[in-house]
């Protein structure tokens, strides 16, 4: 009996709570714009939300559990922080790519004694 038994220990966190830990943990990241802040805090709380109520459609459906814990809203919160990092470098990298290629075509367009076109 005692092997096949689980207890759910996990109560949702409050919207205040998970709003309260997003801004802790988001509000520092200079990559997020001032202006668009509360809309990516608001976003990020309610895409917790929805995994829990899906999770439960999932558990009616398929009678199959999904546990959604405090370490999974944090580790989203990371990774959508990493993420951020990790897509403004790439853009950042292929904006230098760009301008380099520019360049590069200037310097020929000039050696071959042709108007530059802007």
């Amino acid at each position: 009996l005692v092997n096949n038994t689980g207890i759910d220990w996990f109560l949702p966190w409050p919207p205040q709570a998970l709003l309260a830990v997003a801004q802790s943990f988001l509000g520092k990241n200079p990559m997020i714009p001032s202006d668009q802040f509360e809309n990516v805090i608001d976003h990020v709380v309610m895409v917790h939300g929805s995994v829990e109520k899906y999770s439960l459609l999932f558990l009616q459906k398929l009678r199959r559990s999904n546990y959604v814990t405090p370490k999974n809203y944090l580790d989203f919160i990371h990774t959508y922080a990493r993420l951020l990092d990790e897509k403004d470098q790439f853009i950042l990298g292929r904006a230098l790519s760009f301008d380099e290629r520019k360049n590069t075509q200037t310097r020929c367009l000039r050696k071959f004694g042709h108007k530059e076109n802007n």
